[in-house]
């Protein structure tokens, strides 16, 4: 019966599958410019796993149903289906299988049901739909409720395992492009609400309100299910500052902070001017460079970082040093510093050169596809998986997902904490990185 019925429901999935083959084919020939022999590969690989789905799908149903020929204990006779005098029921006998019947089972009573004459048999044969008024109605729930309950227990199970796999998004092999963990998060949606709708059936948007309920207060007075996103290095175990106008003001008002940061800054400064007096040798005073980019993400980063080079060899070289405040956000801001870094590393090493083309293909590399990967796995759900630094312990999200990514892409140039950049800073040896949320 499970057969039957995965062929009758398959008509539809198999039609999407062969449209999806087509689309994908023709986007990575014509747009993303693949040879033939990897745009089958990965079609090929694409089909490798749908198929060990189904077998996993098919060997656990065919395993686990119990179709009515076994619960009867003997075959149904052939003439069964033909339509007799009707035997009359009577009402303390309807009474009873009202009272059998489950909750779940009337509300699908209540509901129209299409008639169905034909279906498909394998190979697919198309043959006449018998009837079920021979067989016991108390049978035919226990195999439909059944059916319900290890489909449900399947659905859990795989929502399990997706959830399971966020513990493996650091390997390569499970770096899945965002478009799949996409669809990965709208399987496990439905999988979710088909299973919830299973068991609690006109329950289920009630139930669903009350969990969604549950976990945000569980998220307000918790650290388990607490969702924000913390810096690595900071210490978060002391009290939080109060944000009010009062303690505000009074930090923007301090006037022993105010000056002694305008010493430091000056000081900065005059290291800076002396650096550039060289370049500028007919007694003029310098021009002071700030550089400001603008966010945008991969595209920003690319762009920023190639600006900043092609800057550079129009002044000969030493655009930092003539810069004394790089500023801006995002995606730009990641280049800007990705710049800064390389340049100052340039400096002090004869194997890193600014101008080398690598850094550009470093920058235009993916990244979003294990921060998608570890949205959908971890973020959205259980947030299990920490990390440590030093003596502290964060949670580990797509925060860490796509610091991590970086890091891979750019040699760990960029891996390293605020407070060791900040004597070089403070030296004019770099220009002072402002960082902000929004430009």
């Amino acid at each position: 019966p499970f057969l039957k019925f995965s062929l009758n429901n398959a008509l539809i999935p198999l039609a999407f599958t062969l449209t999806y083959l087509f689309c994908s084919a023709r986007f990575q020939l014509t747009k993303e410019l693949i040879s033939p022999g990897d745009v089958a590969l990965h079609l090929f690989g694409f089909l490798i796993g749908i198929a060990g789905f189904q077998l996993v799908a098919v060997g656990y149903f065919m395993r686990t149903n119990t179709d009515i020929t076994r619960l009867q204990g003997s075959q149904p006779d052939p003439r069964a289906d033909q339509r007799g005098p009707e035997r009359q029921v009577s009402r303390a006998e309807q009474r009873q299988q009202q009272r059998l019947a489950t909750r779940w089972m009337r509300q699908e009573r209540r509901t129209p049901k299409w008639r169905v004459v034909t279906y498909l048999v394998p190979p697919f044969r198309i043959a006449l739909a018998r009837g079920i008024d021979h067989y016991d109605r108390q049978l035919l729930r226990q195999v439909i409720w059944q059916n319900h309950i290890n489909g449900s227990i399947f659905e859990v199970v795989m929502v399990l395992s997706f959830l399971a796999l966020g513990a493996l998004g650091d390997l390569d092999l499970f770096a899945i492009p965002t478009a799949a963990s996409a669809f990965l998060l709208a399987t496990m949606i439905i999988m979710l609400l088909s299973a919830f709708t299973s068991w609690f059936k006109g329950w289920t948007v009630t139930v669903i309100v009350g969990v969604v309920l549950l976990l945000d207060g569980f998220s307000l007075h918790t650290d388990r299910f607490l969702a924000d996103n913390r810096a690595y290095g900071m210490d978060y175990g002391g009290k939080p500052a109060a944000y009010a106008i009062g303690p505000v003001t009074e930090h923007a008002f301090n006037d022993s902070a105010t000056a002694s940061s305008l010493r430091q800054a000056r000081a900065t400064l005059d290291r800076w001017a002396e650096r550039n007096r060289p370049l500028y040798a007919d007694g003029h005073k310098p021009p002071l460079v700030i550089v400001s980019s603008s966010g945008g993400g991969l595209r920003a980063m690319l762009w920023t970082y190639r600006c900043l080079q092609l800057a550079d060899s129009l002044v000969g070289g030493d655009l930092m040093d003539r810069t004394a405040l790089i500023s801006g956000s995002s995606g730009g801001l990641i280049g800007a510093a990705y710049y800064r870094q390389v340049d100052w590393l340039a400096g002090r090493t004869d194997t890193v050169d600014v101008r080398d083309r690598h850094h550009l293909d470093a920058m235009s590399e993916d990244i979003l596809n294990p921060v998608a990967f570890s949205f959908v796995t971890n973020d959205l759900f259980l947030r299990y998986r920490r990390v440590k630094d030093g003596t502290h312990t964060y949670t580990r999200d797509r925060g860490y997902a796509f610091e991590r990514r970086l890091n891979e892409l750019t040699g760990n140039v960029l891996h390293h904490r605020l407070a060791d950049l900040r004597q070089a800073e403070e030296r004019a040896e770099m220009p002072l990185l402002v960082m902000s949320p929004t430009t």
